[in-house]
This record gives C-alpha cells, sequence and structure tokens, in this order.
C-alpha cells in the first residue's frame, strides 16, 4: 500500500485513561457512563488532578483518528503511514504525547499547530470496577480546522485514494469539507466516506449532510444516528431498510456506486448496494457479553477495518466482516488501544 493512501480528517483528542472514585466523579459533577463536553467553570483543575494524583495513560483519539489507527492496524507493522490524519492541536506537552503516540501506531499525525490554545484532551474516567466510565471532553484546539489548513497541507489529499470525514466535522470545519467536495467532484477515481457520528449532527445540520450527500460513496452510520438523520428529513417510513433504500438508491450521487452501512451492535450490518441496487444484512458474530469492557470506540474500529479493506478492493461482505472484527477487538479493552497481535494474525485464529 502507498503511503497517505486514506486521509482522515477530524478532531484529534488526546485520551488521558485513569481509574477513579466515586467522589472524583462527584467532585467534577460527572456521572458514570455519560459523556459531556467540559465546562471551564466547572471542569478547570479536572485534568491537572487527573494527572497528578491518579496514574494515567495516555491514547491519541478522537473519532477520525480512532479509525484511521485501527485502518493503519489492519494494513499491518510493514506498511506503516498508510495512513494519514489531518487535524489541529496546540503547541504543548499534549500535542507532543499524542503525536508520540500516534506515530508509534504507523500513523502519519498532520497536526496544524494552532499558538496559544491547548490541544484537544478528553478525560476516560475509569470507575466501578472498571464497568464504568465517564467522558469529559476539552476540544480547544480540535475545533479550529478550517479550509487554509486543509489547502497548506494539499498533498496528503491528492495523495488519498479515500478520504474520511466525521459528522462532527460539520459544526467546525464545513468550509474545509467544501474543498474536499470539490476535489472529488474533479477525480472521479477518489472517494468520500463519512459517517453521521452522532444523533445531534443530524439534528443540527441536516441540511449540510443533505448538502455534501451527492459527493459521499460510503455512507457510514449507526442504527440511532440514521434514525435521527430520517427524522430530519421527515420520512414517513421509519424502517430501517427502507431509510437505506432512500439513501443509497434515491439521493443523487456523483458515483455510479454507493454503499450505505448501518450497524446495529450485535444486530445485523445492513448494506445497501446502489450499483447492485440490493439490501443485504451481515450477521455479526456471536460475542459472549463477558468479554465486553468497553463499548466506546467501536462504530470508529469498524469503520476503520471497512476502509482499509475497501482500498485493498475487497469485496463488501469482506470490507464489512473485517469492520465488524475491529470494532470486536476494541470492546474487549477498557479505552481506544490497538490489539497488540497485528490483525493478520487475530484474523487467522477467528478463521
Amino acid at each position: 500500500m502507498s503511503e497517505g493512501i486514506l486521509l482522515c480528517v477530524g478532531h484529534p483528542l488526546l485520551d488521558i485513561i485513569a481509574k477513579v472514585d466515586s467522589e472524583f466523579l462527584q467532585k467534577f459533577y460527572l456521572k458514570a457512563n455519560n459523556a459531556v463536553r467540559a465546562d471551564e467553570a466547572i471542569h478547570r483543575n479536572l485534568i491537572p488532578e487527573l494527572i497528578s494524583k491518579h496514574q494515567v495513560k495516555y491514547v491519541a483519539g478522537g473519532s477520525a483518528q480512532n479509525t484511521a489507527r485501527y485502518a493503519q492496524w489492519v494494513f499491518g507493522k510493514n506498511s506503516k503511514r498508510c495512513v494519514s490524519f489531518m487535524g489541529t492541536v496546540g503547541n504543548d506537552y499534549f500535542a507532543k504525547t499524542m503525536e508520540e503516540r500516534a506515530v508509534a501506531e504507523g500513523v502519519n499525525a498532520v497536526y496544524i499547530k494552532i499558538e496559544q490554545i491547548q490541544t484537544g484532551r478528553c478525560a476516560v474516567l475509569i470507575s466501578d470496577g472498571g464497568l464504568s466510565r465517564s467522558l469529559c471532553a476539552f476540544l480547544d484546539a480540535s475545533q479550529m480546522f478550517n479550509e487554509k489548513d486543509l489547502i497548506k497541507n494539499w498533498k496528503y489529499v491528492e495523495s488519498a485514494k479515500v478520504i474520511y470525514i466525521t459528522g462532527f466535522l460539520l459544526g467546525t470545519s464545513f468550509d474545509a469539507i467544501s474543498k474536499i467536495n470539490e476535489f472529488i467532484g474533479h477525480n472521479s477515481d477518489r472517494h468520500l466516506a463519512f459517517n453521521l457520528s452522532a444523533p445531534y449532527v443530524s439534528e443540527q445540520y441536516g441540511q449540510r449532510i443533505i448538502n455534501i450527500l451527492y459527493y459521499i460513496d460510503i455512507f457510514v452510520a449507526s442504527y440511532v444516528d440514521i434514525i435521527a438523520f430520517a427524522e430530519f428529513m421527515k420520512l414517513k417510513e421509519m424502517d430501517l431498510k427502507k431509510i437505506v433504500r432512500k439513501i443509497c438508491f434515491e439521493m443523487p450521487c456523483i458515483k455510479k456506486q454507493r454503499f450505505v452501512i448501518v450497524t446495529q451492535g450485535k444486530d445485523p450490518v445492513i448494506i445497501g448496494d446502489r450499483l447492485k441496487g440490493d439490501i443485504i444484512e451481515f450477521n455479526v458474530p456471536f460475542l459472549d457479553e463477558a468479554k465486553i469492557l468497553d463499548t466506546n470506540g467501536a462504530g470508529d474500529a469498524f469503520v476503520g477495518g471497512l476502509l482499509a479493506s475497501f482500498i485493498a478492493e475487497k469485496s463488501i461482505h469482506e470490507c464489512i466482516k473485517c469492520g465488524v472484527q475491529c470494532a470486536q477487538q476494541i470492546i474487549q479493552v477498557s479505552g481506544c488501544e490497538v490489539p497488540i497481535m497485528e490483525y493478520e494474525d487475530i484474523k487467522n485464529i477467528l478463521q
């Protein structure tokens, strides 16, 4: 695989992971199994106290960067820098630490440094003996990515066969997305992959999704995310396959082919195949619930495996299979970490 064949663009966040007790959560008005954006007045001292009083682990995070890391893992250690990740960070210790972690996993970290703004961080607070997890995100510099940053690093766009963007970018970096769309429109051999990311993306930026959908030929969503999009479009039918049919077959696409892929946790993955005119199901292999430690990041890992296989020109069935394997690996560990074992070795064991 050539260097930078996959480009992921998103919000880079350094995950700062630590085990805490209920008193720590209460002190910062946090709840177990919840995710919030940091409030400066309440959470100003959270990260300093977490680092000074707890044993912490650092992971290069953020949705798109997680996808980049898992795609790179699938490509293998002998294919380093096949995946580039682009986003904005501060010029600080957190950026340096995150870059070290990403590069160690083989990802080409294209960080645009913003002065006088801190790197985005996410406090990942593990409690209840590992059964509960609370997230508190400080987005800071990660939100600053724009068209000018993209243009300055245009060579990474030109190198990519597939460009992947998350729905989170619609609220912060729409000018950059529009520039990517323009590139896709002039290069028929390139692909744009998009993840709906969260229900609020459709609720707040639904029209923007519709505006860019023409350029998207790999559309990924979870069940709850695509229902939110269907509600925005005011579809009368909320049957999942009918929603997939609407997006895949009826809404315009710059390419003859479009895949619409909807995950449902342990339930079948629904796939719309525009070229074949088919909607098919992929049954998710059984995984003992006792092995599941943390489902956060499962969707990111799924997309990583999916895109790595797509670039390798695998069938859509093989792409989904790889995505599911990646998702099932990540949920068996606490935190969005890639396995130590090589993907090919794990794949052989699973077969």
